[in-house]
C-alpha cells in the first residue's frame, strides 16, 4: 500500500468508493468542489495500482475536521484506514495543526475502535446528526 497525495484524476474512483461504502455518498461534483478548496486535505491509499481508500479533511487555523475516510470493502482490516490516519496526522504536524475532530455514526463500532486505537477520544454526541438512516454521531478528537 502507498499513501500519496490525492489527485484530481482519482475523483471518479473516489466517487465509486463513496457509492459502495456509504448510504449517503458524496457526488463526484461534491468531491471535486471540496478537493479544490484552499484548506482541503485529500490523501489517497493505492493498493496494486488502484485507489483502495482515501481521506478528505478541511482545516481552519490549527484545527482540522476529518470529513470522510473511505476504504474499499476488499481492502478493509489490512491497515489502509490506519495508514491514512497516520498520514493525516503527519500532514497536520507539517502545518502546525494541533487538533483533529471527526463525527462517526453511533452504530459504527468498528470505526470507533479504529479511531480509539489511533488516539482519538470521545468528546460528546450530536443527536440526529446523520440521515439515511437517522442516527446520532459520536464526536471524537485528538490533540497532536
Amino acid at each position: 500500500m502507498i499513501i500519496r497525495p490525492f489527485e484530481e484524476t482519482d475523483l471518479p474512483a473516489a466517487a465509486e468508493l463513496e457509492a459502495r461504502c456509504f448510504p449517503d455518498p458524496w457526488s463526484r461534483k461534491g468531491l471535486r468542489d471540496t478537493f479544490r478548496e484552499k484548506n482541503a486535505c485529500f490523501l489517497a491509499a493505492e493498493c496494486d495500482g488502484i485507489l483502495c481508500g482515501y481521506v478528505n479533511a478541511a482545516w481552519v487555523l490549527d484545527e482540522l475536521n476529518l470529513n470522510r475516510i473511505c476504504v474499499h470493502p476488499d481492502f478493509r482490516r489490512q491497515g489502509v484506514a490506519a495508514g491514512l490516519l497516520e498520514a493525516l496526522k503527519e500532514f497536520c504536524r507539517g502545518r502546525k495543526i494541533t487538533r483533529i475532530f471527526l463525527e462517526v455514526r453511533a452504530s459504527n463500532l468498528p470505526a470507533q475502535a479504529l479511531y480509539h486505537s489511533a488516539g482519538f477520544a470521545e468528546l460528546g454526541k450530536r443527536p440526529r446528526f446523520y440521515q439515511n438512516p437517522e442516527e446520532d454521531a459520536v464526536l471524537m478528537g485528538i490533540k497532536l
